[in-house]
């Protein structure tokens, strides 16, 4: 292994900086399904060590526990907005919480504690915390780092010669010991998201169209529509003319690129605000919502009308008699209706409608 590859492991726990930031999103919510529960047990724990301290009247104490708890608390309830925010914010979230763990431990083992005792805790907490996490090593290292260094510090002046040498030798040893062992961890953790949401791509994905498959497309739609009431949203069912003769024709590969093609026109005009999908065959479903007007949900469909017309596969000299078109149908939300199983079947109707009135249109149900 070259010191180009050894460095990258250990910085970055052997994951190319490209994937990292292609999951940089789920890496963070992967840290905040970790802070969770941790903040839960850290608020706990320190309501019990409040009610004991406060029955033994170390007052003091008692105020340093509740407040921690009560920061523990309000992390917790922040951690549930934390994956509707940017993914750094959320990272930087996390690491503001574990930093500051990591500072209590430093003011309870070396100002609360005896001045010839060693501390415990902080040792514990710079090998464990790291474990937990889930993030590229040196960002994890970078704040262990930190953490021991203020530890060193502290300690010298608040502990005596014996204790501060003893304490000194432990952090450093741990934090190496953490060096060590984090850069593994980092890249089994972060290799098996990488794997799950592939796996879920591959569940979720048409491998000819690059578009969702239609079960998935469901529940995304069913969501937005549950979640974001809109003012207009439309449900096109859109049908490739005359497929099947132009497969028995030309053949499976012309027809395989007649559907890749209609797919990447359905790219072409595809935001945040759309879903869409292979429905079957030669079928496709479009959802657009936060539209304006009907007369918007019309100029997506000429659009698309448009757009499949000039195509790759239309320029295609034995395609020149009969070209590729679309029939489309529309349903409207909320005009036609409100629930998604009921939009898909006005929308279907729509479309045999525009079948029916010669195809390469589209009609609204």
């Amino acid at each position: 292994m070259g010191l180009k590859k050894l460095l990258k492991f250990f910085f970055y726990g052997g994951i190319d900086r490209k994937i990292y930031k292609l999951y940089h999103r789920d890496i963070a919510d992967e840290m905040t399904l970790i802070l969770r529960p941790l903040c839960a047990f850290v608020a706990v724990a320190f309501l019990f060590f409040g009610i004991y301290g406060c029955i033994r009247g170390e007052s003091v104490g008692v105020v340093l526990n509740i407040i921690v708890c009560l920061l523990a608390i309000i992390m917790f309830l922040f951690t549930k907005i934390l994956p509707d925010v940017s993914s750094h914010l959320s990272n930087v979230c996390t690491y503001v919480s574990m930093m500051f763990i990591l500072f209590y431990a430093i003011v309870s083992g070396c100002i609360f504690n005896k001045p010839h005792q060693p501390v415990v805790t902080f040792m514990v907490l710079i090998v464990s915390i790291p474990i937990l996490m889930v993030d590229v090593p040196w960002h994890i290292m970078l704040m262990n780092g930190i953490a021991v260094l203020g530890f060193i510090i502290t300690d010298y002046f608040t502990k005596d010669a014996n204790a501060h040498y003893i304490d000194t030798r432990n952090a450093i040893v741990f934090y190496l010991l953490s060096c060590f062992v984090l850069p593994f961890l980092v890249h089994s953790k972060i290799e098996g998201i990488v794997n799950k949401h592939q796996l879920e791509k591959d569940r979720d994905i048409d491998n000819l169209t690059g578009l969702f498959h239609r079960n998935a497309a469901s529940k995304l739609v069913m969501n937005n529509l549950l979640e974001k009431p809109f003012q207009v949203a439309a449900m096109y069912m859109i049908d490739v003319d005359n497929f099947k003769h132009i497969n028995d024709t030309y053949g499976h590969a012309v027809g395989d690129k007649a559907i890749s093609d209609v797919a990447e026109c359905i790219k072409k005009i595809a935001s945040e605000k759309m879903v869409a999908a292979r429905y079957g065959g030669d079928e496709f479903i479009l959802f657009i919502s936060n539209l304006q007007n009907k007369q918007e949900a019309e100029m997506y469909a000429d659009k698309l009308i448009s757009l499949v017309a000039s195509s790759d596969i239309n320029k295609m000299p034995e395609m020149k008699e009969n070209p590729i078109t679309l029939s489309i149908g529309i349903a409207l939300y909320p005009q036609d209706s409100k629930s998604y199983d009921k939009l898909l079947v006005k929308s279907d109707r729509a479309l045999y409608k525009a079948k029916n009135q010669g195809k390469n249109r589209y009609s609204l149900y």
